[in-house]
């Protein structure tokens, strides 16, 4: 993320900021939560809550990588030999579809998934812990139950869109004479 910061503008900041802090959004308001006195079972169905965002983070991050990284980053993991030679290709040609397709330097429509992304997982991640103490009283040691497997089921469903949404932009690319999907399977 540090050269992801260097080698990017405000919108690919943003992002290299949220990446390493996102996952810590959950356990920070979890912590507030257990330090202001809560009993034993409320603090532990409100952790169980913070570990299912938690467990929810990688199905956010491709979308956060993808909007991370500028025109700019790839050129220099290019230059820099960051890039097998296997994917150079590949890159090469996302390079070239993202720079006369896209917006910024990225794929078309990269920065509204990544900013929705960010602030799902963020509002997710703030909102849960609260709900979990509402519920305590009814549910009791099962308060986290109805946050923490719709939050997963919803999280891998956005994954899911996303890599559909990157499979259509495959497609668009390929009508529009790009092979990024060809290329894409060589390095797998």
């Amino acid at each position: 993320m540090r050269l992801a910061w260097r080698y990017g503008g405000s919108k690919e900041r943003f992002f290299a900021a949220f990446i390493p802090v996102a996952p810590l959004i959950p356990l920070v308001v979890a912590s507030g939560f257990i330090l202001s006195g809560m009993s034993v079972g409320e603090a532990i169905s409100v952790l169980f809550a913070a570990l299912g965002m938690i467990a929810a983070w990688p199905s956010v991050m491709s979308a956060l990588y993808d909007s991370a990284y500028s025109e700019e980053w790839h050129r220099q993991a290019m230059v820099q030999g960051w890039v097998y030679d296997s994917e150079r290709e590949y890159y090469k040609e996302l390079m070239r579809f993202r720079s006369e397709c896209g917006s910024e330097g990225h794929s078309p429509g990269q920065m509204r998934w990544g900013f929705s992304y960010a602030a799902s997982y963020a509002a997710v991640s703030v909102v849960a812990a609260p709900i979990v103490v509402l519920l305590y009283p009814s549910l009791g040691d099962a308060a986290f139950v109805p946050i923490l497997f719709p939050t997963i089921i919803c999280f891998l469903a956005l994954g899911i869109g996303y890599s559909v949404h990157v499979q259509h932009m495959f497609r668009d690319a390929e009508a529009k004479g790009y092979h990024l999907r060809e290329l894409r399977r060589t390095i797998r």
